[in-house]
């Protein structure tokens, strides 16, 4: 069958993988020293239009300066929601709480992600590409009321050529309209 030997390939396919970030939300995501331990990390979805559910779940196994802790988010999507942070006392541990929440929330084993199956009234594993580009800060003014006012605002690099950065630059020049 065309469809099975085309998805076949898809996930044999080399996938290009980035550090995964550890959740805003988490205390420790300001902390230079935690990091997602390995590939640990997952965000899963539950929709239900006939109950009105819409809600996320957060699974993260962080490492900082040799401790471990398993992080968990979950809520309504749009919300921060709830949140809860576990220390485990060893990394076997924190792989197990993580592997634990994982399947009680999706039916399905950490280890066959790869063959993940959806069942009814569980998560499902959503496939998140992580940004290995830093954020820049950069100063924006704008017109206002009161006159001109300026404030910082992160905003990621540009990926386009410079060719086409160039052409950009020059249509949405302030010059162009005067």
């Amino acid at each position: 069958d065309n469809f099975l030997s085309t998805m076949a390939a898809l996930k044999a396919a080399p996938k290009e993988k980035s550090k995964a970030k550890i959740d805003t939300a988490c205390q420790l995501s300001h902390d230079n020293g935690a990091q997602i331990y390995q590939d640990y990390d997952c965000m899963l979805n539950q929709t239900n239009i006939g109950h009105n559910n819409n809600k996320f779940y957060i699974i993260q196994l962080i490492e900082q300066n040799g401790n471990y802790s398993c992080w968990n988010r979950w809520g309504r999507v749009g919300e921060v929601g709830q949140c809860k942070l576990s220390n485990c006392p060893t990394l076997e541990a924190a792989i197990k709480a993580f592997e634990k929440k994982f399947q009680e929330k999706t039916k399905n084993k950490w280890d066959n992600r790869e063959n993940f199956i959806a069942h009814d009234g569980k998560y499902t594993l959503i496939e998140v590409q992580h940004e290995d580009k830093e954020e820049q800060e950069v100063t924006v003014k704008v017109d206002d009321v009161d006159g001109m006012k300026s404030f910082k605002q992160k905003i990621l690099p540009c990926t386009l050529d410079k060719h086409t950065q160039n052409l950009m630059t020059l249509i949405f020049s302030n010059d162009m309209f005067k």
